[in-house]
């Protein structure tokens, strides 16, 4: 269809994600709002879920932060913009498994940041998983299955990305 085809573009000049969030929280004072801004990616998330919509290549720097008084909310209101619209996809079903699968690449994208602690990227799931009014009961459940999917991503990784053979110790016969 030629409306689902449509995409309209706008110049940004807002920081990577990466870059808010390690200048951010090099400065006690910045912590604040890079926490919010790991919750509102985690809320991001969510939505685009929420909307019948994946991302088959979300990572840092496909995720930008408004600066002050520009994006949704504005004044403190710091959604993250997501670039590289190409990699969004609209699968027959939003399956749990593919929730998880973005909420792994979102995790990774995070581990890459030294400054972002196990606190930090705990916020972007429980801003994904938390509805107004909801308990953080189960949210472990889903902390455990994202955390070692992405351990196991991690380890076949290689500087310059992902290994082209999957495991490079496996040995074909």
């Amino acid at each position: 269809l030629l409306l689902e085809s449509i995409l309209i573009t706008e110049a940004s000049e807002a920081p990577w994600i990466s870059d808010f969030l390690q200048e951010s929280l090099a400065d006690e004072a910045g912590a604040p709002a890079a926490h919010r801004a790991m919750w509102r990616a985690g809320r991001m998330l969510r939505r685009l879920h929420d909307m019948g919509l994946a991302h088959r290549d979300l990572k840092a720097a496909n995720l930008l932060i408004p600066r002050h008084g520009q994006g949704q909310g504005g004044e403190g209101q710091r959604t993250p913009i997501i670039v590289d619209l190409d990699g969004l996809s609209r699968p027959l079903f939003m399956t749990v498994r593919r929730r998880l699968a973005n909420l792994t690449r979102l995790e990774i994208a995070l581990l890459e940041l030294p400054r972002v602690t196990h606190t930090g990227r705990l916020r972007t799931l429980l801003g994904y998983l938390l509805r107004p009014g909801a308990t953080r009961d189960g949210f472990k459940t889903y902390w455990r299955v994202v955390e070692k999917a992405a351990a196991r991503k991690m380890r076949f990784r290689r500087p310059g990305g992902w290994h082209p053979d999957g495991d490079p110790r496996r040995q074909w016969s």
